[in-house]
């Protein structure tokens, strides 16, 4: 798959081994991926349910011709070998049909525990994300609290140089500027 995160490569390749621009780039990509597969989902379920019936509707018929016909052989032989032999076919045309019915059910667990990883992966990969963010924000609040502070302490002590007119319309201008995060946030969840 495109997004890197199901694709066999990658089965050994953790989301900590990412950097932070590969981390969001994938989060964007599953975000989108998200979006877009839910709107065909009860669609796509339904048309794989139907495969499902069919095949095994198929595999029934399938079944149920070959016990007709060993059943047409049986009655038509005499001889004591023959009908052993269809007797034989016909123990294993159950055993089959219930091998059948087996494999379908296994078939559907481990479809199951397939997209269960899928979704670990992806959920390690947004979850890598989100505590890139955390930092993002944390070291961003830190700047900004030291600002503050700079700004504060150059306000109440003109002395130590600078204009607290400028500096005001400094912290002003600051406060209006969009950080990374905000941005980042506002294009995924718009």
């Amino acid at each position: 798959m495109e997004l890197g995160v199901f694709v066999d490569q990658y089965a050994n390749f953790g989301s900590e081994d990412l950097t932070e621009q590969e981390t969001e780039n994938k989060f964007l990509s599953l975000s989108l991926a998200f979006k877009t597969d839910k709107q065909t989902l009860s669609q796509r379920l339904q048309i794989q349910k139907n495969s499902r019936d069919l095949a095994e509707d198929n595999v029934e018929k399938e079944l149920k011709s070959l016990r007709e016909a060993s059943e047409s052989l049986l009655q038509l032989s005499n001889d004591p070998q023959i009908r052993d032999a269809v007797k034989n076919i016909q123990h294993y045309i159950d055993v089959l049909e219930q091998a059948v019915a087996r494999i379908s059910g296994r078939a559907e667990v481990f479809g199951a525990v397939q997209q269960e990883e899928r979704m670990s992966r992806a959920m390690e990969i947004m979850m890598s994300y989100v505590e890139n963010l955390k930092r993002i924000r944390e070291r961003e609040h830190l700047e900004l609290e030291e600002a503050k502070t700079l700004i504060d302490n150059k306000i109440l002590n003109p002395e130590a140089g600078g204009d607290s007119s400028t500096l005001t319309r400094r912290a002003t201008s600051l406060s209006n500027v969009p950080s990374k995060v905000s941005i980042n946030l506002r294009i995924i969840f718009h």
